[in-house]
Parts: structure tokens; sequence; C-alpha cells
């Protein structure tokens, strides 16, 4: 049923001047783990739809431990990064640690909990990440 509704809610809803997203509330549930007292570290939510790859939410953890976030997804596949992000400029600066783990996402699933991150010894690359 919800499949039927929506498109016709966004062709109101854009009839009428209003936006509608095709996103998805996914509730994303994990931890960071590593040596990571009192760190910054950046939690990247990355939405891949296709061969596009967005940046749709981030939180900061003061060092290692679970989050629990509500990520909007158009796409049916996750990319979530861990970033030790030591100059605090939100970002994968050279020399900082991080890790990243992919999750497919079936269409029916609203919920996902992912592997742990565990954030190594691997500082950023910069051509290893992707930037938004």
């Amino acid at each position: 049923m919800k499949k039927f509704v929506m498109p016709l809610v966004c062709a109101l809803a854009g009839s009428l001047g209003i936006g509608c997203s095709s996103a998805r509330d996914i509730q994303v549930t994990g931890e960071v783990q590593g040596g990571l007292a009192g760190q910054n570290v950046q939690v990247e939510f990355w939405d891949i739809n296709g061969s596009d790859q967005t940046k749709v939410h981030s939180v900061t953890l003061l060092g290692a431990g679970a989050f629990d976030e509500t990520v909007p997804l158009e796409g049916d596949k996750l990319i979530v990064r861990a970033i030790v992000d030591a100059d605090a400029d939100g970002l994968c600066s050279a020399g900082e640690l991080w890790t990243e783990v992919s999750a497919s996402i079936p269409e029916e699933e609203d919920t996902l909990k992912l592997a742990a991150l565990t954030v190594g010894s691997a500082p950023c690359d910069a051509s290893q990440i992707t930037s938004d």
C-alpha cells in the first residue's frame, strides 16, 4: 500500500509547489571501536544511489562508542565511515585514522545493525575517500 500512496502524495505535493523526496528513514545502529579515548570521531553516513554517492548525515562521538542514528536514504546501499578527526575540520585529512563499512539495505527494511567499525592504524588517504 505504501508503494502506491507515496507517489500519489508526492504528485499532490508537487502540484502545490512543495518538494517531495523519495528518501526513506533508516534507523542505523553500530559501534566505533579502537583506542580512541578523548578523541573526536566523525561518523559519516553516505547514501549510494546508483553511481551517486551523497553524504546524508554525520555525528561526532567523543572516543569509541555506540551510535543510533536515523538516516534518510534514497538508494539501497549505505557506507558508514568513522574518522578520528584530530584537527576537528570534519574531513578525513592526511594522517588521520579512519575506517568504513558498507551495507545493502533491502527495500522492505527500515533498520540496519552494522558490524563494528574498528578504527585501526591506516591513516586517511585522500585518494581513497569520496568527498561530498
